[in-house]
């Protein structure tokens, strides 16, 4: 019971962070965080964004770019940005076991949120237990 209470805890600490970057601009759309295995830990998405569809096409996605930056010797994934004609969604490693997802209009400042970014998955590296 105590555990649970716990991790319900550490949800709502996520989520308001994550609530907190998508204020850092008008043209930030949706937030979460997710394991590398595909499972949504927190999120603050847009209205029809399902969750945990969102965390496996992420996860997948991290998948292919990290077996492509070993392929081709380019060091550790640290990132990965996809434009779309509607938007962006950018996809920034937490530690070693997480991904922090954002999507955003076309019109966002790409610098700007991804020095935000960076800073938020620095704040929930320490909140997040590794995976065993």
């Amino acid at each position: 019971m105590a555990e649970k209470k716990s991790r319900e805890t550490l949800t709502r600490r996520i989520v308001s962070i994550l609530k907190l970057l998508n204020t850092k601009s008008d043209d930030m759309e949706a937030s979460a965080l997710i394991s590398r295995d595909g499972i949504c830990i927190a999120a603050d998405l847009r209205q029809g964004v399902n969750s945990d569809r969102l965390a496996a096409m992420c996860a997948t996605l991290l998948g292919l770019a990290d077996t492509a930056v070993k392929e081709l010797e380019r060091g550790a994934l640290q990132q990965v940005l996809l434009y779309g004609s509607e938007g962006i969604l950018l996809l920034i490693q937490v530690g070693k076991d997480h991904v922090l997802a954002l999507e955003a209009k076309p019109s966002i400042n790409v610098g700007m949120i991804l020095l935000d970014a960076r800073k938020t998955a620095k704040m929930l590296v320490s909140m997040v237990p590794r995976q065993r």
